[in-house]
């Protein structure tokens, strides 16, 4: 069975089993940290198709079902009612471990005519651990929202994976639009980098984002935006996605209005998500030696 077969079958077996956790299963009422974005999807290892972990994210709790298979090969599910985080970690990609309990459940079938009081069986087997980036940085290669760790032990045997959200669809076309929002940058961590509000017009709050211009570059996208008087700003880059979530990697470039852009620096956006309402991502620039961070949102104009 492959990766994407794997993926199809598994959303209604885990919508079922998520189903009957939430009535079975007790949750935990310990305070835990708040968990940044959404880690809500089915994550796998595309070197093991036909294992996979689904995560239901509400709040600042997960819901986890795990699929594996047992040593004589066959198939089996466990269950974490709540993955909690209770902090993060001082790495480079500031990853913060979501850890419950796991168990192992049994129960009569959907199809059966009665379900009796106590026929609910659950076994606590051991504990989960999906660790996940929380600070996307274009120049930390895996910090993005899109990959994480996952560690568990069952009946006393240990495992350790690294798993990739699965992409259902693109969302490259639905971000072209027109938003009104912008580029917002925080205080450069050297004092020897200048503030971008000294080099680039932030002042225009409206902005619009096409395909590339370059029809040999279908993933191309370019986003522009202006002061609306003498100064205009683009950034031109590649789109990729995984997950639900996208990037763009290119040049932003300025100039005034009517004459060529210069080229000012390399940027990404990472942890794009995109919506009928908007957009937003975290935004890396690199100009010269320093090294700029910030945050690009949008709400889509009619």
């Amino acid at each position: 069975m492959s990766a994407g077969q794997f993926s199809s079958s598994l959303v209604p077996r885990v919508l079922r089993i998520l189903a009957s956790c939430v009535l079975a299963l007790p949750c935990l009422a310990q305070s835990s940290a708040a968990i940044p974005g959404d880690v809500t999807g089915i994550w796998f290892d595309a070197n093991h198709p036909g294992w996979g972990i689904g995560l239901a994210q509400q709040n600042d709790a997960v819901l986890a079902t795990l699929f594996v298979y047992d040593a004589s090969g066959a198939p089996v599910w466990y269950v974490a009612s709540r993955l909690e985080s209770h902090g993060v970690n001082f790495d480079p990609c500031g990853t913060m471990p979501l850890t419950g309990p796991l168990y192992r459940t049994q129960w009569l079938s959907f199809g059966s005519a009665s379900s009796p009081q106590g026929s609910m069986q659950v076994q606590p087997v051991g504990t989960l651990t999906v660790t996940v980036p929380t600070a996307p940085n274009a120049s930390s290669v895996g910090c993005d929202l899109n990959s994480a760790a996952v560690q568990y032990s069952i009946d006393g045997v240990q495992s350790t994976v690294s798993v990739t959200r699965q992409t259902w669809s693109s969302n490259q076309a639905r971000l072209y639009a027109q938003f009104a929002g912008g580029l917002v940058f925080s205080a450069p961590a050297s004092s020897l980098c200048q503030d971008l509000s000294s080099l680039l017009p932030f002042g225009g709050r409206q902005f619009s984002i096409n395909g590339s211009a370059d029809d040999a570059n279908p993933i191309g996208v370019r986003l522009l935006w202006g002061t609306g008087i003498d100064t205009a700003c683009e950034i031109r880059g590649t789109y990729s996605q995984g997950g639900q979530l996208g990037a763009v990697s290119g040049t932003l470039s300025c100039g005034p209005i009517g004459s060529s852009l210069v080229s000012v620096g390399s940027i990404r956006l990472s942890s794009l998500y995109v919506s009928d309402s908007g957009l937003v991502a975290a935004v890396a620039l690199d100009i010269n030696s320093c090294h700029y961070l910030g945050t690009l949102s949008g709400a889509r104009r009619p």
